[in-house]
């Protein structure tokens, strides 16, 4: 009898093309970033305090307001990215194995957020660093859809 562990489960397909390794690698360091960020907006009170002292009053007001926006809402934020980071670590994991039912999956958790982000904060969330927020899950997404081709085809 051939028992396998839980852990082989997520084990890649064999002849997973290196493309495929070397994003999904990133993607799942990406999600685990994403988890640890998820638990730091309980914070973000605290944060706006800190930056609105250590600016001397001088920073800039949209930021200040989207966060504020974020702090009000921590549960909301919390809650909808801890669902589109597992949502993406999921898709990561199928698209490992060579599934393809992984790649839509992966698009929602992905890119879900980016909409989410404007309508909470507004354009305020694109300014300074926000715009890698909106970069990156675009070109990881265009990534995977392009080497779609890897992919075994969907059980029918």
């Amino acid at each position: 009898m051939n028992e396998t562990t839980h852990l082989q489960e997520f084990e890649p397909a064999k002849g997973v093309p290196e493309p495929i390794k070397v994003i999904s690698v990133l993607s799942i360091i990406g999600c685990v970033f994403g988890y640890i960020g998820s638990l730091t907006f309980p914070f973000y009170g605290k944060l706006i305090d800190f930056i609105e002292k250590a600016s001397g009053g001088q920073g800039d007001p949209s930021q200040i307001d989207a966060m504020q926006s974020i702090a009000d809402n921590w549960v909301l934020w919390m809650v909808f990215s801890l669902i589109t980071t597992t949502l993406c670590l999921v898709g990561v994991l199928m698209m490992r194995k060579r599934k393809a039912q992984g790649l839509p999956i992966y698009l929602v958790g992905e890119l879900l957020p980016i909409p989410f982000s404007l309508i909470m904060t507004g354009v305020a969330s694109l300014k300074e660093g926000g715009i890698i927020g909106f970069v990156l899950p675009i070109i990881f997404s265009v990534l995977y859809y392009i080497n779609r081709k890897h992919y075994d085809a969907p059980a029918s």
